[in-house]
């Protein structure tokens, strides 16, 4: 960070601190500008609009509004803030009388101009998504901290297949501004596709620093492991050099090196042959430099091209709004807001333009007075990040009509909590309060960096029989047993426990709800501590977090099952979480005899193995049952229509006619709930277990200001026969609650009941 950049954030700094007094005039100041920058950014059509770096503006204009003491005061502030990107704009307030004509924003020549308007197909918060926004007749400028590249080497396994191991390497970082970062990664590809097995990104602690800096990590290969997968990633611009990269894996007492790569034998300019191309390589070169290096005289050197990637602009839908087209809309404060959503423009600008000595003027105070690199530590930036974050859902959130919330007064006591925020930490969870209220199951935030979370120990716990139960235990140093009941966390009765983290987690029905709570109750900082006291005993138990949450549920959370079983004379197992389809088109000779078939699907497919549904289908598949917005307008009305999405599966030999027994639970969630809506909705098996997340959708991550991601749902998905999925999910047709006899016996009584039925 430059020395201007480093005052600026501690003054802002020392503004949050002393002077950043919550009244009612700054939290209707915030809400107002919230409204507002929401209506101009996804739904003004200026090229002005698209000038402004709308991040940084949000943190500038939640520092500006707060000065304002009056309505009068608001307006002048907003007007300032907004006449320049949006020239078109009217702000009035709410008793005026407005008058649009179409007229002043016709230009005398139509014939010489096109048409300019927002279309979100869902919404383009990221470049990487079948979510898209674009302005018609204008090409699409991707914004660089929203494009990444990969580069990698890759080892066989084989010879290291159950071994401890540790990469280490020399890293530096120039990033070209605050958003951008690099990460570290180590990959086990699993032999015969059998999908992931360790894997590790740093993303818990990216690179980010301008001196040589020593990151190292360790963990252990897969015992089936194929390949072993490791490199860097590039988010964003700037330079990233990497020296002296080692991994070493333990033989005995010995750590030996498989990989030691000082790139001093590599050409100059040009890529070491072990490493891959970078992914990206229009924006991404990857080469061997002298301009930088820890030890010798070279190093890798990444590049990313600074400047966002200009990609041509195509009509995303058939519909457009014509000019002369406005929104009307009460943003609060006694202001209204009116604006056109349809612009005539040339290739040079839309018309009419505004004033580009006031925009030029903007754009300096912008980039003089909101650092590059952005910390939730100052007030304006959490303000920002909540705005950003608010909005996203009021314009494009799918799923409003089946919750019953005040989004409205989520905002506001969102805003309120800004200014009560004493550290990053408290910010996260106001952010993450946020979110949880919309129920999605993929909703939730994560912080880039954060220590604080990101690992669990290494057992598993359940609620059985309304008392929390340890499950399994993985650690034989882990003073644990199956069937103890947990009578105390950290202090604090299990119950009470739970209740303090579930206003923080985003789940679309109370089943899911208690799984997400088990695995967040075990999650925290690596190496940190949680106290337990188990009934029966004096002492307290303290664990350790040591494993990745990142595995938690493939790890020791897991059901202890092979990939592919015979349970029984004729009876197949199939645990599709682990069993690809390559290895079920295999075994098909022998499934086409089956007397049964169980196919658990308590967790999450691999290696394409939904397509044995083809082999379970009656006839060609034609549902539809993803619908992705087509919008033009602001919150969320006058939908233009929802495009219409389904896999269009056709039936394939051999057909299995054979009973059979899908398992499932809430941990099945998206992918799995797709998988299982054929089931259900096909009636191609019986369902045994309990219902499936109900979220289902690709997610749509957006990044705000801070070094938080937001995940949330951006398409609505409906069963089979058009009824609600979203927070319902698949629901079994035997349900089967775990019992403490159960757990004690170390029985799966899910397959147990799967096999009860197969027998009859």
């Amino acid at each position: 960070m430059n020395q201007k950049n480093t005052l600026m954030l501690g003054a802002l700094l020392l503004c949050s601190v002393l002077s950043w007094g919550q009244t009612p005039q700054q939290i209707q100041n915030q809400e107002t500008f919230a409204r507002l920058y929401g209506y101009i950014r996804y739904f003004h059509p200026s090229d002005e609009a698209t000038a402004i770096n709308w991040d940084r503006f949000a943190v500038y204009g939640a520092e500006q509004v707060s000065y304002a003491q009056n309505q009068e005061e608001l307006l002048a502030t907003l007007k300032s803030l907004f006449l320049p990107i949006a020239p078109t704009l009217q702000l009035v307030p709410e008793e005026a009388t407005i008058t649009w004509d179409a007229a002043e924003i016709t230009p005398p020549d139509v014939g010489k101009y096109d048409v300019v308007a927002w279309q979100h197909r869902g919404v383009g918060v990221s470049s990487n998504s079948v979510y898209k926004s674009a302005r018609t007749n204008r090409p699409i400028v991707l914004p660089a901290e929203d494009v990444w590249s990969a580069s990698s080497k890759k080892l066989s396994a084989e010879p290291h297949r159950g071994k401890d191991f540790r990469l280490r390497a020399m890293v530096k970082m120039n990033p070209s501004d605050g958003d951008s970062f690099a990460q570290l990664w180590f990959r086990v590809d699993r032999a015969n596709n059998q999908g992931l097995g360790y894997f590790y990104n740093m993303y818990d602690r990216p690179i980010g620093k301008t001196d040589w800096e020593l990151v190292k990590f360790e963990g252990t290969i897969d015992e089936d492991g194929g390949n072993l997968v490791m490199g860097a990633i590039f988010r964003g611009s700037g330079d990233l050099w990497i020296d002296d990269f080692v991994v070493e894996v333990q033989e005995g007492d010995e750590w030996v090196k498989i990989i030691e790569h000082d790139f001093e034998s590599d050409q100059e300019g040009k890529r070491p042959e072990d490493w891959s191309a970078a992914s990206r390589p229009d924006l991404y070169t990857v080469t061997t430099s002298a301009e930088e290096a820890y030890s010798g005289t070279q190093a890798l050197h990444y590049v990313g091209e600074e400047g966002g990637r200009i990609v041509e602009g195509r009509l995303l839908f058939d519909e457009v709004p014509e000019v002369g087209e406005y929104v009307e809309k009460p943003i609060g404060a006694g202001l209204m807001a009116v604006f056109p959503i349809a612009l005539y423009g040339t290739e040079e600008y839309t018309y009419p333009q505004g004033d580009p000595a006031a925009l030029a003027r903007l754009q300096e105070e912008i980039t003089n007075k909101v650092p590059s690199a952005l910390s939730a530590r100052v007030l304006p930036v959490r303000l920002a990040s909540t705005i950003i974050t608010w909005n996203v859902f009021q314009h494009f959130y799918p799923y409003f009509e089946l919750l019953d919330l005040d989004w409205n007064e989520a905002l506001r006591t969102s805003l309120a909590a800004c200014y009560t925020d004493d550290s990053v930490e408290d910010f996260h969870k106001t952010l993450k309060k946020l979110v949880a209220q919309l129920k999605d199951g993929h909703g939730g935030v994560r912080l880039m960096g954060d220590a604080n979370f990101g690992y669990v120990p290494d057992i598993s716990w359940r609620w059985v029989e309304d008392q929390l139960v340890i499950r399994k235990v993985c650690d034989e140093d882990i003073d644990l047993q199956v069937g103890d009941i947990v009578i105390s966390i950290a202090g604090q009765d299990p119950k009470q426990y739970f209740e303090t983290l579930e206003p923080f987690l985003s789940a679309a029905h109370e089943t899911r709800m208690r799984v997400m709570a088990e695995r967040a109750a075990l999650d925290g900082g690596l190496a940190s501590e949680l106290q337990l006291q188990i009934k029966g005993r004096s002492e307290e138990v303290t664990l350790t977090r040591t494993e990745p949450t990142g595995n938690y549920y493939s790890g020791c959370q897991g059901w202890d099952r092979p990939a592919y079983e015979m349970v029984e004379e004729g009876i197949h197992y199939i645990n599709l979480d682990l069993y690809p389809m390559d290895s079920i088109d295999a075994l098909m000779p022998e499934l086409k005899t089956a007397k049964g078939i169980i196919c658990d699907l308590r967790g999450y497919p691999t290696g394409r193995n939904h397509m044995l549904i083809q082999h379970l289908l009656p006839e060609q598949d034609d549902d539809k049952w993803m619908f992705v917005p087509h919008i033009l307008y602001p919150d969320y009305e006058n939908l233009v229509r929802f495009e219409e999405l389904g896999w269009s599966l056709k039936p394939k030999s051999p057909h299995l006619d054979c009973p059979l027994v899908f398992l499932t639970n809430s941990v099945a969630i998206s992918y799995a709930e797709s998988y299982m809506g054929f089931i259900e909705g096909y009636d191609l098996a019986t369902i045994v277990g309990q219902p499936t997340a109900g979220t289902n959708g690709n997610i749509n991550p957006f990044r705000v200001p801070g070094g938080f991601s937001v995940f949330w749902t951006g398409m609505k998905v409906l069963k089979h026969d058009g009824s609600q999925l979203h927070g319902v999910g698949i629901t079994p047709d035997v349900y089967v609650e775990p019992t403490m006899e159960g757990v004690l016996a170390g029985k799966d009584e899910y397959l147990e009941k799967a096999l009860e039925i197969l027998r009859l």
